[in-house]
Order: structure tokens, then C-alpha cells, then sequence
């Protein structure tokens, strides 16, 4: 009835129905100006949303550096009076190409974040007290793969204390920023049992051995 009476006024009032006519124009308009603005708004907010997001998860990924930080500052601290014995403890040990380098190998960790003992351990367990291949014609002394290769062979280092840097700021930053600070949680990622380059099954022995050798010059 309404539309048919609107009809009715359009054909009697010609005047009535441009007016209709330009009102459903600006009412369109105005319905398109608004989605409009809508849209825009929803994108900003979106914009800011995904920005603040972000900003949440970098001050979470930096708390939980501080936080692993101050935990392994704590464990370097608690066992720093035992500097002197284990630079003692390693020297006795210690072989061909590290044969008198527990002083580096304490000043490398301690300049990386990195327990001296667990680095020393790892470092021991891994080159035979500095008398493996890999350390003597290398300078790699944590059996790390070269990523140029695939990782199917080991990285070579230009010196001796490159490859030890290089050893404990992969130790640091995949291990214990990751909350792997122990040879239990380290050996699984560090060198897991069954893995290809492991044919014969050496790698369980390496969490026994590097607990070891850890309880030993912390002892």
C-alpha cells in the first residue's frame, strides 16, 4: 500500500519524485561513506591490535631472556668458587691440542653466559680431552656441523678459540636461553640418540658422559 501510494504521488507530483529520488541517492551515499569509514576504522584497529601483539610477545621473548639470564648468572655465580679447582681439574686432564687451555676455556664460557664446567664437559666429551680430528685439524671443539654443507660435514674454525666461541654462543643461545641447562635437557637436542649420523648408536653415551664429567669438576 505504501509503495503504491508513493506511486500514486510520483505520477501526480512529478516534483515529489525527484525528491524521492535524490533522498535514496544521499541515503546511498551516506550508507557508502559509513562502510567506509567503518572499514578504515576496523583496518586501524587491526593495525594497532597486530602492533600491540607484537609488542607483547617481544617484552614476553625479553622477560624470558632476563629471567634464563639472571638463572644462569646464578648457577656461574654459585659455582665461581670453583674456578680455581676446576682450571686445576682440567689441566690435569686436558690433552694434545687443549693441553694447558682451562684458563680460555673458562674465560670463553664466562664471556658467553655459559657455565664453565658445562662448557668444559660438553668440550671434553666431545674431542677426547682435545685429542679428536675434529678439534686438532678444525678448531672445532663441539662437533658443529656446517650449515654450507647441509650439515654433512663439520665446521672449521681459523683458530682454536674462534671454535671455542663459536661452541658456547650455540651452547648459550639454542640451549640455555631455551631453558636446556643441564646435560639430561642438553643431550636430547645436542646429540640425540638415533640420529643419522649415528649409525652405531655412540650418542646415547653422551648425557652419561658429560654428567660425568660435569659432577666431577664440580666436585
Amino acid at each position: 500500500e505504501k509503495d503504491k501510494l508513493l506511486d500514486t504521488m510520483a505520477k501526480e507530483h512529478p516534483e515529489i519524485k525527484d525528491k524521492l529520488n535524490k533522498v535514496e541517492e544521499k541515503t546511498k551515499e551516506i550508507k557508502e561513506e559509513t562502510d567506509k569509514n567503518i572499514k578504515e576504522l576496523e583496518t586501524t584497529r587491526d593495525t594497532k591490535t597486530d602492533g600491540l601483539n607484537g609488542e607483547i610477545q617481544t617484552l614476553k621473548t625479553e622477560l624470558a631472556q632476563a629471567e634464563q639470564k639472571e638463572k644462569t648468572d646464578k648457577v656461574i655465580g654459585d659455582n665461581s668458587t670453583t674456578d680455581g679447582k676446576l682450571s686445576e681439574k682440567l689441566n690435569s686432564v686436558l690433552k694434545g691440542v687443549l693441553e694447558g687451555k682451562a684458563d680460555l676455556i673458562q674465560k670463553v664460557a664466562e664471556e658467553n653466559g655459559v657455565e664453565p664446567a658445562l662448557l668444559a664437559s660438553i668440550i671434553c666429551n666431545e674431542t677426547g680431552y682435545g685429542t679428536s680430528s675434529a678439534i686438532k685439524n678444525k678448531n672445532n671443539p663441539g662437533g658443529l656441523m656446517d650449515p654450507s654443507t647441509g650439515c654433512s660435514t663439520l665446521q672449521e674454525f681459523s683458530s682454536l678459540e674462534d671454535g671455542l666461541n663459536a661452541m658456547a654462543s650455540n651452547l648459550k643461545k639454542n640451549y640455555i636461553d631455551q631453558g636446556l641447562t643441564t646435560p639430561e635437557t642438553i643431550g636430547p637436542k645436542y646429540c640425540p640418540v638415533g640420529a643419522a649420523n649415528d649409525p652405531t648408536g655412540l650418542n646415547s653415551n653422551w648425557i652419561p658422559g658429560v654428567k660425568k664429567l660435569y659432577n666431577e669438576f664440580l666436585g
